[in-house]
């Protein structure tokens, strides 16, 4: 806290990096075990299925978080504005170093999450001469897979940023980005933390043709492996056309919501007022509470996550580690759906 925007993102970068270090060591010498497994059971098939799904879901989870955690840094603020329309740099120029800027963000993102499972697939891949064409094709897989997934993820909440730069106002959206930010941060961790849930249903998923398959993008992007490997399943290579037909539609959104409201965002920025009146939302609120003991409390928390990115990340993580262990314990996985469990509902 209180650190410079550098100093954050090579926090980050470290912290990704340790990420893709243990998922490395833990999970790729299994999946590339089974990748070169030349008689492939039901079992093992759907096991490797289950990794492929797990690689683009981290990279969803992980870029998605990053970037709403960043949310803040996507548009320049009301003080970037101030300093820099002080200098005769046209605002294309601006516009253009923030895009450069972004892009940059989002490689050094990707590069530092996938360097290591990269780097090992490619490794085992160069002790199998027997099958190095296959191994070639299988990191290019696993490549567009979890590249794919990060940049669908970051696309998304840049373009539902610049959605909300378009139809609100600046004071609007300093009141509702906090709370977007925290919601965000942990459907994020849920996308991740729920992964064994999903992993359940998705052979009977997939058998049905059920509807959430087409809702959940990490499961989109497995069907690059299908696309690009031999023997791919059709239905999953048709998500695969899917994702990309997706990402098309989700940059495009990027590009047209960014280039429409950066331009409207400067304008009305340097236009609004920081004072917020919040009367009237203060005293509907007021009513809920008892004493002005309580009130306090309240107001304090409120406006300490309003201002502190730190404590929306902590109630972001903690409430969805909270729910993923109420969903372990309170559902169950049975023929292929989802029920409450009567035991686990009464603990």
């Amino acid at each position: 806290p209180g650190s410079g925007f550098e100093t954050n993102i090579y926090q980050v970068l470290g912290f990704l990096i340790t990420v893709g270090f243990f998922v490395a060591y833990l999970t790729m010498p299994a999946f590339l075990e089974l990748s070169f497994i030349k008689v492939h059971t039901p079992a093992v098939d759907w096991a490797l299925r289950n990794f492929r799904l797990f690689f683009p879901a981290l990279s969803f989870a992980v870029i998605g978080f990053t970037t709403v955690f960043q949310w803040d840094m996507l548009f320049p603020d009301r003080r970037d504005f101030t300093i820099l329309s002080l200098f005769p740099v046209p605002l294309r120029e601006i516009f253009a170093a923030k895009f450069k800027a972004l892009g940059i963000f989002l490689g050094l993102l990707i590069g530092a999450l996938n360097f290591f499972p990269t780097l090992s697939s490619t490794l085992f891949c160069l002790f199998k001469a027997d099958a190095w064409g296959f191994g070639l094709r299988l990191v290019t897989a696993q490549i567009a897979a979890t590249a794919g997934a990060a940049v669908f993820a970051f696309l998304l909440v840049a373009a539902f940023h610049g959605v909300l730069i378009n139809v609100t106002n600046p004071r609007i959206f300093r009141r509702i980005s906090p709370w977007i930010q925290t919601f965000g941060m942990s459907l994020m961790v849920l996308s991740i933390s729920t992964c064994p849930v999903y992993f359940l249903l998705l052979k009977p998923a997939a058998e049905a043709r059920e509807a959430w398959l087409w809702f959940f993008p990490p499961v989109w992007f497995t069907g690059f492996y299908d696309m690009l490997l031999p023997g791919g399943d059709p239905f999953f290579a048709s998500l695969g056309r899917y994702a990309i037909r997706a990402l098309t539609i989700v940059f495009l959104c990027f590009c047209l919501t960014w280039a429409f409201g950066f331009r409207r965002h400067f304008r009305r920025t340097l236009e609004a007022d920081d004072t917020l009146s919040r009367r009237p939302a203060q005293s509907r609120l007021r009513g809920l509470v008892t004493s002005p003991q309580e009130w306090a409390m309240f107001a304090f928390c409120r406006k300490t996550l309003a201002r502190s990115t730190k404590h929306r990340l902590f109630l972001a993580t903690w409430m969805s580690a909270g729910i993923s262990v109420g969903m372990f314990v309170a559902l169950s996985v049975r023929n292929g759906k989802l029920e409450w469990s009567p035991d686990g509902i009464r603990t």
